[in-house]
């Protein structure tokens, strides 16, 4: 499974990565919206992993322009430091929401639940 992680905090971006990588996945990184959306975003993706608040382009903006763009079918799962944040991500299109610091168990068993259901869609 391929998943696309965008999170503008290195602190943060690697070492979730690495897990995911260890657990089996193959992980694209950006840095935010924007580098997410300059390096092309592949139709072999997944799963979307966002943070919310970012340079240049914040998750918000990002998940619009995945569900605007034809991404809709890719499950998005977004996390914030803020639950504030939870509405504005979930409003724009995000599919579930984590709240930071994330527990890598729950990160996994929602990614699990986010490509089923994306599975099941499309049948």
């Amino acid at each position: 499974m391929n998943i696309l992680l965008v999170e503008d905090d290195r602190a943060i971006r690697e070492p979730m990565a690495e897990m995911l990588r260890k657990s089996g996945y193959k992980v694209e990184q950006a840095e935010d919206g924007f580098d997410a959306i300059a390096r092309g975003i592949s139709r072999f993706i997944d799963v979307v992993i966002t943070d919310c608040e970012m340079p240049r382009t914040d998750g918000v903006s990002l998940i619009k322009y995945l569900k605007g763009a034809g991404y809709e079918s890719i499950p998005i799962i977004a996390m914030s430091g803020s639950i504030a944040n939870m509405k504005l991500m979930m409003d724009a299109g995000a599919n579930a929401f984590l709240l930071k610091p994330i527990n890598f168990n729950d990160l996994l068993a929602c990614i699990t639940l986010q490509a089923g259901k994306a599975r099941e869609a499309e049948v």
